[in-house]
């Protein structure tokens, strides 16, 4: 067996020739190895002398099979030989000597694009070969985002020195000091050495962006504040630093107000607050005079004046934004001084015995402890002439208000006069105060009045009045209490039958005047009595005070009236009985429950009942017993109150009962009898059933009771015959609903709605059926293999009720929703217990129901936060898409991916987002994401070409798409897909970026957050890419708006966001119209959950604090808003149509919702967004702009 070897090299893959300079010959050969023979074979090799220099060099010496049955070992079938270089052939490698000096630079600026920085690297002494020259930027600040890369090589190519490194310095919105850099080479390949000393060299990037901020004063942040420890008052002004957070700053304000009660008089305050390295925000307490009076609502004025650095200045000097540089701050309620008064000038007495009542004393300010004094009566010289002052205890009193203490009630006790009218008052002497500016009476609320117009009554003695029936007149006493104010008053009243019948027992009055003259305090009423000579009873009516008026009056007040005392506006009058000779008769008892069925297999039961004689027992007296049941038609009765007592199902004579009397008969002397009534039992089911046995045909001077008598009995009895034979059926599921029946926790209707059965000759009455859940027909259980009914299902129990008449009863079932994943599981609904007349159907006892697996049990795919709108400059070469999985990890799933191009261009206000073309923006590609079992998140590169981008502008988009997704995971129906959107530079980027925390469910941070973010940016002019994401967040934002109203938070900064962009001095927004429809869409959802004729709310249905334009909002009924007149700020008036709504003809209250519409009004005192190239001016500076939701 024949081996040969030879040589490949030096550093190449040719066979080494027999003439070279570095091995000398044999450069080739073989050996051989006899059958069966084994061992080792040298190969020798003879290593030429060096020249003057010379690289390092690579051969390699390959054996291979020239004869025989064997193989060369794959692993040991070559052997590499390195001969070292001599000298430096590859040459040293450094910076060249003029790139080795520091350099400065300014950051570029988006406009002018990135900057290009160069360096030179060479070599010296040998030049052979290609060397790879490594290089890295390394600085103590975070650069991140400074460079375009912080790392990269160059090459030197043999016979060549000289190689360049290219560095890209970003421009970017990022406020910074100036930063150094270090460039430097971290390693050679290809021989060359690396001049340690000469390998790196500094350069800095000056500071940029205002690092030293930008200061503002919002006005939410300012506040009057209570010192809880010494009462003291403070204005608390608190700064904010936007842009950078570099270095100590001085800034300076003014505070201007006007002195309490001297208009004339503008008081200064003047200061300064540190705003310390690093610092975003600070405040100044400064102290309130402790002199100073300073009333609810009372306003300072604050405006920051001047910045200054504190230290050296390293880039542009701090400032002020000039729309923030001013602020109002109002005094609050907790921190203005106290105005104490009355809340009502007019007080109620409410026990007319004691005469007690109550004084409410209010204060607005609520700084301090106050302490007020009052005493009864009037003030010196403003007593009413005429009147002696009324009893009033105590005579005097103080009331102590404690700090933050809005209202105290004085209790006190006005004894009315009965020999004439008095004039009782209280009112407030002094009111003072241990806090700084005191406290002051609350001018025309410091006097009191008791019941000033009077309260009115009858003569408690004639309340209850007993009288016989040939009186003829009766005489009834209205008497005034207090009332000194009250010179005449109307009092009305009417008369309202009881058992007395008017026109035939009293004369009635409908309408009856009583007056009363000033100093009156008693006025009569005369009523007229009708005789006759029919036996009656004790009958019974009524006579009602029912309203009073003030015909003339000093009211001291709008609230004080005069009243009806209630609880003696009402007089009785019993007319007594007469004429009675034989007696009233009743039957009694009055009401009956019986069942049907018969006890000890009887046949029939007997139902007892009594006639019974009142008033008279003179001579013998007959009375006919009659059953009434639905059908009879007689002149002898009144059958009304019959069906008024009973709208059911009537008993029949005959079938269902049998009368065994007809006739009753009452001795002289006697008061009652007892008859019967026979139950007859028919054994067919039957529902409830009603009859009445009635009294009829009375004679022997004896009448029947038209009215209850005393012992409440009638002329009639209401007998119940109780349902019988399982009469409310015999209850169980219906066929469809025994099995087949879901509850889907993820679904909108999480609900299954089943349905009992009963027949139908047994649906009588209203059954109640009782249900639960349970695993097991045997025994009740909620819990089986780790699952809990009670967690799963709303209700585990529960009734329903079957309607009288109704066959199917519903059962409704509902599954509470949760996050937690969770499997398919069945469960049993059982029918445990039934109402009465009812039986369970055992053969349809229980009901199967399943739950559908909820909540991605298997997992649910989607992009991750961040990467559902990634946003890149032209200049990325590639972006990596987070992909999360949510939910179960327990199993191994897979999910497609793929890119696909805007089928249109999407429009977004004035301008589009265009298509991103693939192949020359991105490359298309397709695949599948794998998980693990435990993985939850996975990358997904995603491939851009900045070199051969297409020609349609930016902004321009893409989509990636998740679908397809395997192991029983689903992709997530709203963040399934990725758009990732390209723009032109890193500033447009930032604010595009913004935009991604948009695409999650939305609450009042993140909403705020984005739109603070975006305020910040539009401090000055923006692109129209930019301008466009501003507008799209905004149309994100309103869309949730829509549904749910915006918090208040929210919609302030919406509202500053606006305004801000309807600065007449911006140049972007000028004649973008669509700004308007973004306003008007805001203005709508002011009014988002608001009741509809609910009434205006500054600061949420009315937004007037932007000096550009006004927002009112309304939701309204079209009564409200036809005809209705908007008054704008300088009194201007817009009046819409009378008749611009149907009306539906109903009264307001009555108005269904539907009818409600939506109603704004905006005013602006800018035609900003309504100029073009070619109109130079709207209508006078001013635009009116009213829209009703139709």
């Amino acid at each position: 067996m024949d081996v040969t070897w030879h040589i490949l090299g030096p550093n190449s893959n040719e066979v080494l020739p027999s003439v070279n300079t570095d091995i000398s010959e044999p450069v080739n050969g073989s050996f051989s190895f006899r059958d069966g023979e084994g061992g080792i074979r040298n190969i020798e090799l003879k290593i030429l002398p060096h020249g003057e220099v010379e690289v390092t060099e690579k051969f390699i010496v390959v054996l291979s099979i020239l004869s025989g049955e064997l193989d060369v070992d794959p692993k040991a079938g070559f052997v590499t030989l390195m001969i070292e270089k001599f000298g430096d052939p590859n040459g040293i490698v450094q910076f060249t000597e003029q790139d080795l000096k520091e350099r400065i630079y300014s950051e570029p600026f988006d406009s002018e694009g990135p900057l290009t920085i160069s360096f030179l690297v060479t070599r010296r002494e040998g030049v052979m070969g290609n060397i790879t020259v490594f290089w890295k930027i390394i600085s103590d600040a975070d650069i991140t985002e400074d460079f375009s890369a912080l790392q990269g090589f160059a090459t030197i190519r043999e016979g060549q020195r000289v190689a360049e490194i290219i560095l890209t310095l970003l421009p970017d919105s990022v406020p910074e000091l100036e930063e150094t850099y270090t460039l430097c080479i971290i390693s050679v390949e290809g021989g060359a050495e690396l001049d340690a000393i000469r390998s790196s060299t500094l350069l800095k990037v000056q500071a940029n962006d205002e690092p030293h901020g930008v200061f503002a004063l919002y006005p939410q942040n300012q506040a009057v504040k209570v010192n809880t420890v010494d009462r003291s008052r403070h204005l608390i002004i608190s700064v904010n630093r936007l842009a950078g957070p570099f270095g100590n700053v001085s800034v300076s304000y003014t505070i201007r107000f006007t002195t309490p009660e001297q208009s004339f008089i503008e008081d200064t305050i003047t200061g300064n607050i540190l705003m310390k390295d690093g610092e975003r925000e600070a405040s100044v307490e400064v102290p309130l005079s402790s002199q100073v009076f300073f009333p609810k609502g009372f306003n300072f004025s604050v405006e920051l004046r001047n910045v200054t650095l504190i230290g050296s200045l390293l880039s542009s000097p701090p400032r002020i934004q000039i729309q923030s540089n001013q602020a109002i701050v109002t005094v609050p309620e907790m921190a203005a001084n106290a105005e104490v008064g009355f809340a009502s000038l007019a007080l109620w007495v409410t026990d007319i015995e004691s005469g007690q009542c109550e004084a409410l004393l209010v204060r607005t300010g609520l700084f301090g402890n106050v302490t007020v004094r009052w005493t009864a009566g009037f003030p010196p010289s403003q007593s009413p002439a005429g009147y002696h002052p009324g009893d009033i205890s105590p005579r005097s009193g103080r009331v102590m208000f404690a700090h933050g203490q809005q209202s105290e009630v004085i209790s006190l006790n006005a004894v009315y006069n009965t020999s004439g009218v008095a004039a009782h008052a209280i009112y407030l002497t002094s009111v003072e105060s241990d806090s700084p500016g005191g406290a002051r009476l609350r001018t025309g609320h410091t006097v009191a009045e008791v019941e000033p117009l009077g309260l009115y009554q009858f003569n408690p003695a004639t309340q209850k009045m007993v009288i016989e029936e040939d009186v003829q007149t009766i005489t009834l006493y209205v008497q005034r209490l207090y009332g000194f104010r009250s010179n005449r008053s109307s009092i009305s009243y009417e008369t309202w039958p009881g058992t007395a019948q008017a026109g035939k027992d009293f004369a009635p009055v409908t309408d009856g005047q009583l007056l009363f003259d000033s100093h009156q305090i008693s006025a009569a009423i005369r009523l007229s009595i009708l005789d006759d000579s029919l036996t009656e009873p004790d009958e019974t009516f009524y006579v009602n005070l029912t309203s009073v008026h003030a015909l003339s009056a000093s009211l001291p007040s709008v609230e004080a009236q005069p009243r009806i005392v209630v609880q003696h506006s009402v007089v009785t009058i019993t007319i007594l009985a007469n004429d009675v000779l034989g007696g009233f008769l009743s039957i009694e008892p009055a009401l009956i429950h019986i069942s049907e069925d018969s006890q000890e297999e009887m046949p029939q039961q007997k139902l007892a009942l009594r006639v019974r004689r009142t008033v008279g027992l003179t001579g013998v007296v007959h009375v006919k017993i009659k059953a009434y049941t639905g059908s009879l038609k007689s002149l002898e009765v009144n059958v009304t109150q019959f069906h008024h007592e009973h709208n059911g199902t009537w008993a029949l004579e005959g079938e269902d009962f049998a009368l065994e009397t007809q006739t009753v008969t009452l001795l002289e002397g006697q008061n009652e009898l007892e008859f019967s009534v026979v139950i007859l039992n028919d054994q067919e089911p039957e529902g409830q059933e009603a009859f009445f046995i009635y009294l009829s045909e009375a004679d022997g001077g004896a009448e029947i009771v038209s009215m209850p008598d005393e012992l409440g009995f009638t002329s009639f009895s209401k007998i119940i015959i109780l349902g019988s034979d399982l009469q409310n059926g015999i209850v169980g599921f219906s066929w469809s609903s025994l099995s087949g029946q879901i509850l889907d926790e993820d679904s909108e209707n999480r609900t299954a709605m089943l349905f009992l059965q009963r027949q139908e000759d047994r649906a009588f009455e209203d059954v109640l059926v009782f249900w639960r859940v349970t695993f097991s027909t045997t025994v009740h259980s909620v819990v089986e293999h780790g699952v809990n009914l009670t967690r799963e299902l709303q209700q585990t129990q529960g009734t329903a009720l079957c309607m009288k008449g109704k066959l199917l009863c519903p059962l409704r079932l509902e599954v509470r929703p949760d996050k937690d994943p969770e499997y398919q599981v069945w469960f049993l609904v059982e029918v445990y217990e039934v109402g009465e007349g009812a039986a369970i159907n055992q053969t349809a006892r229980f009901a199967n129901v399943t739950i559908l697996e909820s909540d991605d049990p298997w997992g649910v795919v989607f992009f991750a936060q961040g990467s559902r709108l990634p946003v890149v400059t032209l200049r990325e070469t590639r972006i990596s898409l987070h992909v999360y999985r949510d939910a179960s990890t327990a199993s191994a799933i897979s999910v497609k991916y793929s890119m696909q191009e805007l089928q249109n261009a999407e429009s977004i206000g004035p301008t589009l987002i265009w298509p991103a073309v693939a192949g020359q923006d991105f490359i298309k590609a397709e695949g599948t994401l794998t998980f693990d079992i435990g993985q939850r998140s996975a990358n997904l590169d995603v491939a851009l070409k900045s070199a051969l981008s297409s020609s349609n502008p930016t902004p321009k988009r893409f989509h990636v798409i998740l679908s397809d997704a395997t192991g029983g995971a689903r992709v997530h129906p709203d963040f399934g897909w990725s758009n990732v959107t390209l723009v032109s530079d890193s500033e447009t980027q930032v604010v595009w970026s913004l935009l991604d925390q948009l695409h999650q469910p939305l609450d009042e941070t993140i909403i705020n957050r984005v739109l603070q973010g975006i305020i910040n940016k539009v401090i000055k002019d923006i692109t129209q890419e930019q301008l466009t994401a501003v507008l799209d967040a905004l149309s994100k934002i309103l869309k949730d708006a829509e549904q749910t109203s915006l918090k208040d938070s929210s919609r302030s900064l919406t509202y500053d966001l606006m305004c801000a962009m309807a600065n007449p001095n911006r140049v972007d927004t000028r004649g973008l119209s669509q700004m308007a429809e973004v306003a008007e869409r805001f203005a709508f959802t002011l009014v988002t959950d608001t009741e509809c004729g609910a009434g205006e709310k500054r600061g949420r249905t009315i937004l007037d604090t932007c000096p550009y334009f006004t927002i009112a909002a309304h939701h309204w009924y079209p009564t409200q808003i036809n005809g209705h007149t908007f008054t704008g700020r300088n009194l201007d008036t817009f009046t819409l149509p009378e008749t611009l709504l149907e009306v539906p003809p109903l009264p307001t209250e009555s108005m269904p919702l539907s009818a409600c519409r939506k109603l704004h009004f905006t005013e602006y005192s800018t035609e900003h967004w309504f100029l073009t190239n070619t109109k130079a001016s709207a209508l006078n500076e001013k635009v009116k702009i009213s829209t009703v939701n139709i």
